[in-house]
């Protein structure tokens, strides 16, 4: 970048950037607009940083009710990501070794744990089946596409891919290949998306587990 120069009043910064046709071209910017185009690409890293906080915040509390359940109810560890049975295995030396307790833990720590890596809509049905709840379908086709676009920040350039039209569905936001907005409209957005999840799923395991105090202490301090 060049120092400005004023002309008619404003300072032009000046600018080498990469182009189609040859390696580089100048262009040149405003101050007033230099300094919205800087506020507005900090305030997208602000807003990409808290959505993945806010995912995991969001994803935590899903795990930690399913762990709750299974605990009280350990013979759904059988139950797989995929709506079919997929029984855990039980090492002898931990059976021999091992309190009842500790293997418990540990099945239910691995059994949630692997069931982040399935496909969003996969994972909402595995929580719907452990929890014996449903999952609001709106509410879950939002955090899908929430979900599917932190996967983009995470793990991509910023654009949308073909695992994300996939993931996201019919709430894909843009096409393959085009950037994906991440400013404070979405943002609030989002934010509203997965407090509704959370706030419905509390209210109907609340219900479900009344006489389950272990339960339902979680679901409670949501609903407060």
């Amino acid at each position: 970048m060049n120092a400005g120069v004023a002309e008619r009043g404003k300072v032009f910064h000046h600018f080498e950037v990469p182009s189609g046709n040859k390696p580089t071209a100048r262009i040149r910017r405003a101050s007033p607009d230099l300094k919205a185009l800087l506020t507005a690409v900090i305030d997208q890293g602000a807003y990409k940083k808290s959505l993945v906080l806010a995912v995991s915040i969001t994803e935590d509390y899903l795990i930690d009710l399913m762990k709750l359940v299974l605990r009280a109810h350990p013979d759904r560890l059988g139950r797989g990501v995929k709506r079919g049975d997929s029984k855990p295995t039980i090492a002898l030396e931990d059976f021999i070794e091992r309190s009842r307790d500790e293997i418990l833990e540990e099945l239910i720590r691995s059994r949630v744990g692997g069931a982040l890596y399935a496909k969003p809509a996969e994972y909402l049905a595995y929580v719907a089946s452990i929890l014996e709840v449903e999952v609001p379908a709106e509410s879950a086709a939002g955090f899908i596409e929430v979900k599917a676009t932190r996967d983009i920040v995470v793990h991509g350039d910023g654009r949308a891919n073909e695992r994300y039209i996939e993931k996201a569905g019919q709430r894909a936001r843009v096409a393959a290949g085009e950037p994906l907005l991440i400013d404070g409209v979405y943002f609030d957005s989002a934010i509203g998306t997965m407090k509704s999840l959370i706030y419905q799923l509390a209210e109907k395991v609340a219900a479900k587990y009344a006489d389950d105090d272990a339960v339902t202490q979680c679901a409670k301090a949501i609903l407060r």
